[in-house]
Order: structure tokens, then sequence, then C-alpha cells
């Protein structure tokens, strides 16, 4: 967030400017480097089981500093609307793309393939600045924006799954 602020300050107008947006989005390759940090460094054991407790640590702590304060003031003094539901069911499409990006931060530095590593990244890294573009782009708000991320989650959720499953064929192939 202090990233965020110091060297993308807020612009003056409502409407929505791509070069900006992109550049705050770009701020989330720390995130990659924070990750890879904490995997290789603060956490032991088999490294499927590095990247599972990283990215639910890491979904947790993102979660409680976007959502917590969100829902505690919010949730707690009004009547029961649907929109404290959509935070919550964004908050997993969310944990969705964080176990991902992950996995994929794990696999990078592990695989003799990046390229077919990369693009999954970029689509995890650039998930905020895809959101925004289709909001924009396509007037999507509630549940339909919603139904978006969740589309957007799961097609990254495969795609690395896709490539788990490549990079893990190739190792054994290699292996015989």
């Amino acid at each position: 967030m202090l990233l965020l602020a110091t060297f993308f300050p807020a612009l003056d107008g409502e409407g929505f400017s791509i070069l900006p947006e992109f550049l705050k989005s770009s701020a989330d390759i720390v995130d990659v480097i924070g990750l890879h940090m904490l995997m290789t460094n603060f956490l032991a054991g088999k490294g499927e089981v590095r990247f599972v407790v990283g990215s639910l640590g890491w979904g947790f702590a993102h979660s409680v500093s976007h959502r917590l304060v969100l829902l505690w003031v919010g949730a707690r003094g009004s009547a029961f609307t649907w929109r404290w539901i959509q935070t919550s069911l964004d908050s997993s499409a969310d944990l969705m793309v964080i176990v991902s990006m992950a996995c994929l931060t794990w696999m990078i530095t592990r695989s003799q393939n990046k390229t077919i590593i990369t693009p999954v990244l970029a689509m995890c890294v650039y998930s905020t600045f895809v959101y925004q573009s289709i909001q924009h782009g396509f007037s999507l708000y509630g549940w339909s924006l919603l139904a978006f991320r969740f589309v957007y989650s799961i097609a990254t959720a495969v795609l690395t799954i896709i490539v788990y499953s490549a990079n893990r064929t190739s190792v054994a192939r290699k292996n015989e």
C-alpha cells in the first residue's frame, strides 16, 4: 500500500485511465517477490506444502487488510444486505488467484520451461487490472462483475493445474 501511495498518486478525474491502472497493477509484482521470499526463506518442508501454506497465509492477510474493517463496521451496524455476501464471495475469488499465484511462483523457480508458466503468472499479477478494465469497459457491477471474477479465477486455477501437470510430467520424463 505504501508503494502504491508513493509512486502512484490518485488521479483527480473520475474516469478510467489504462496506463495508470496498469502501472498500479504492476506493483503486485512485489507480492510475487514476497511470496517467493516467504516460501524459500521462512517455510520449511516439501515444496507443495510450502506453497499451500504460504498462499493460504497470504490470502488470509490479503482478506484481512482489504475487507476486515469494511465487514466489521458495515455488516455489524446494518440489516442484512447482499453486499456483504458479495464481499465474502469476492474474497473467495481472490483466494483462488492467490493460491494460483503462489503455485506458479514456486514452479517458475523449479521449471526449465518458464514460457508456459509466465503468461499464467501474469494473469494472476494483473487480475486487478483485468477486473477494472472489464468493469469500466462493459459496465459490469454487482453480481455480474462477481460472476466474471469467479470465471476468471477458475480459469486461472485450471490453467495453473494444467501447467503444474505439464511440469510434473516433464520432470517425470526427465528422471526416466
